[in-house]
This record gives C-alpha cells, structure tokens and sequence, in this order.
C-alpha cells in the first residue's frame, strides 16, 4: 500500500517559461504542486494555452463578483452563438445556463432553480434502494472498481429515478453524457466535432421524446415543471427545456461519480479519518464536504472578459480566457489550516466546489444526497475497505479532477 506522504504533499512545482500547460499529462495527475507555487508567486498567471489563471480563494472570490467577466464564450469559440446555424454543440451552449449571461441567464434560472428543487422535495430519489441494488453483488466478489462498477451506476440509476426516464438505455445514456461534458472544453478537429454533434442530436431526440410524454401525461418530475411553468406569461422554449434537462441529467453522473470515487481515495491516505468516520457515521455529512473541498470534481471555472480591463492588477483583452481556480482556491491556507490534509474536524467548510453566488449550482442538493448514499451504504456494509492507490490515472478533461478508476478491496460484515 503506497502510504500518504506529508512532505510530498507541501512541494511546489515550477511552471517554468512559457506557464502552466493546463493540458499536460503531468498536470491532470497532480495540480496541487502547482497551484501552490502560483499562490505565492504568480497568483494571475498566463498558462501555457493563453488563459489567465486565478489561484488565491480570495481573487477567485472578487472574480466571481466581477461583472467584466462573463460565461458566454468568446467570440472566436467554436461554441458561440453565431455558429448556432452551423453546429449543434454551438446551438446546445446558446441554450445552456453555463454559456449564458446577463438577462438570459437571469430569466434561465428563474425557472431551472426553483424546479430543481421543487421536483428534489415533491419526489426525491431513493438513493438508499439503487445503493441496495447495486452494492451486494458487488460486495459478494470482494473487490470491484468503486468508480466504474458502483459509482457511475449509482449516479445513472439516482439521475434517472430522479428524472422520470425509462430503463433500458443505460449505455447511450453513458455515452451521451460522456459526450456532453466535452462542450466545456476546448473542441477537437472537425471530424471529431462532427461526432460530438451527431451524438448531441441523439441525446435531443431522447429528451425530445420525453418531454413530449410529460405534455401528455405531466407529474411532479423536472420536466413537467418545467413544461407548466411560466414567467411573465412566457415559459421555456421546449429546446431550452430539453438542453438544460440534458445538462442537469449529465451533472448528476460524471461530477458525482468522480466525487464518490475521491472522497473515499481521500479517506484512504488519511486513515485515521478513515477510522474516526467508521466509529461515528454521524460525521458523513462533514466527510462529503471536506471531500468536495479536498479535490474538486470540476477544478476551474471559466470566465470570458467582456471588454479590456484591470483585473487586480493584471491588463486583460477582450475575449480573453479566465479560468477561476476553484481547486487552488480550496487549497489556500489564507483560508484553511493545514489546506493539503484530509479533516473532518474541519471548523469552516466553506469551499468553492459549488462555486458562489448568482453562477452557483443549482443541484447542490442532488450532488451531496448522492455521495451521502454511496459513501454511507459502503461504509455500513463493509467492515473494512482498502483502495488500491497506485499506479492512478486522471481523466485528461480541462478543468475537471476525474480518475479513470479506483480499485477497492472489501471484507463485508
């Protein structure tokens, strides 16, 4: 067992000429070594892909206030509105509230947020029953991958019983999420775009057939709500429904799963927390928030500067990329003792994961029931839990903290 080591832990790497390489092998397998020196040294830096980086919590903060600094994507982006006509991925971000600013981001949420989680209250998931069906057979073969056997299922299951959508597609619903969350990166050549699009239509055309059930037959569910509800006189528009619902439905699997699987990786390298949150579970709740500022499923934020500007102190163009560094920003010691350890005795969690303010998410909720279930249905059924933590690998996803897998030992009780 590779044990954790505290003095590797504090060490400070260098970007070097020409800035951080955000897209590097080096850098998705461990940030932290640089996040830690950019804090002290370079705390706005200019990566290597021309994007200027912001790592102290308290610049992060000032940055998720700053009205120069939007989230509809650049001019030159191949997602932006202007290539709606052209590309599916470009008319699917001009609907999504991630991509959207100002009064249109406004009027967007007014009706995901309080739907949300109206529909969480009116009819929530029962997590406890899919961790039920899942996790036995599971525990009866002793060791399984905790993120691709029982994570992501779990994930799947709670978002579909959450969202009213038939069984039966589980491995298009993997693969259309998977294929979504590659709007937030920069996209690939043309061929491969081409994909991204064609698998885009196909997530629509499920939606589509969805929502044209909850016309016909509506209940409590997001969609239904979203379908009845009105602002003004006016609703959603039935592919601002389907976008956002396909949004909600793919974050409720691929950040939850990679937190499930970190959390329970951060309580093996401190295994006297490990041991504290065995003796009293009535410290899951602290355990799922240090473990969501500890490692950040989605480490940065991007922001696009609306007009030339100071931003504290640093002279930025129009258009120009800001990632805000939510995972440096959960790491500061300006803003948390002992930043690069495992606490559940932790006073404050006052961490950014969820960002903050008027771009914060909106299923928070759904996100912590999950990891609650899992994390607490492992932790009842085992008597002892090793995870095998070497030879790790990390998604190469900018701006997200994802492992490939995580292999886990179980002895059952």
């Amino acid at each position: 067992m590779k044990l954790f080591n505290p003095f590797f832990a504090q060490r400070e790497m260098d970007p070097g000429v020409g800035g951080l390489d955000t897209l590097s092998e080096e850098f998705f397998r461990d940030p932290y070594p640089f996040y830690r020196y950019l804090r002290t040294h370079d705390p706005l830096h200019w990566t290597k892909q021309g994007c200027l980086l912001i790592t102290r919590r308290a610049d992060v903060l000032q940055a998720l206030k700053n009205p120069i600094l939007g989230s509809a994507p650049a001019d030159f982006a191949t997602t932006h509105s202007r290539n709606r006509d052209l590309l599916v991925c470009a008319d699917v971000a001009s609907n999504l509230l991630p991509f959207l600013d100002g009064a249109a981001y406004v009027r967007t949420r007014q009706f995901l947020a309080p739907a949300l989680r109206k529909s969480f209250e009116a009819n929530p998931p029962d997590a406890a029953a899919a961790v039920a069906r899942l996790l036995p057979p599971l525990l009866e073969r002793g060791a399984f991958d905790v993120l691709n056997d029982f994570a992501r299922p779990l994930a799947l299951q709670i978002a579909c019983e959450f969202m009213g959508l038939r069984s039966g597609r589980h491995d298009d619903l993997y693969r259309w999420t998977d294929n979504f969350f590659r709007l937030f990166s920069p996209l690939p050549a043309a061929l491969e775009r081409e994909q991204i699009d064609r698998r885009l239509i196909e997530f629509r055309e499920y939606f589509r057939e969805v929502l044209d059930e909850r016309r016909r037959r509506p209940g409590e569910e997001l969609m239904s709500m979203l379908a009845a509800k009105q602002i003004g006189g006016e609703g959603l528009s039935d592919q601002q429904i389907i976008d956002n619902c396909m949004l909600i439905f793919a974050d409720a699997i691929e950040n939850v799963d990679a937190a499930i699987a970190s959390s329970l990786l951060a309580l093996q390298r401190h295994p006297a927390e490990f041991r504290k949150l065995r003796n009293d579970p009535d410290l899951l709740p602290a355990a799922i928030e240090e473990a969501l500022r500890y490692e950040a499923p989605g480490q940065t934020a991007p922001r696009v500067v609306r007009e030339d500007a100071v931003i504290e102190g640093v002279f930025v163009r129009r258009n120009t990329v800001v990632l805000l560094g939510l995972g440096s920003a959960n790491r500061d010691p300006e803003a948390f003792e002992d930043p690069d350890s495992f606490s559940l005795s932790r006073p404050k969690q006052d961490h950014l994961s969820f960002g903050r303010g008027n771009h914060s998410c909106i299923g928070f909720f759904l996100v912590r029931a999950e990891m609650k279930a899992a994390l607490g249905g492992l932790l009842a059924s085992t008597r002892k839990v090793k995870v095998h933590d070497k030879d790790l690998s990390w998604e190469a996803r900018p701006g997200h903290r994802w492992l490939t897998s995580l292999n886990i030992t179980v002895s059952r009780k």
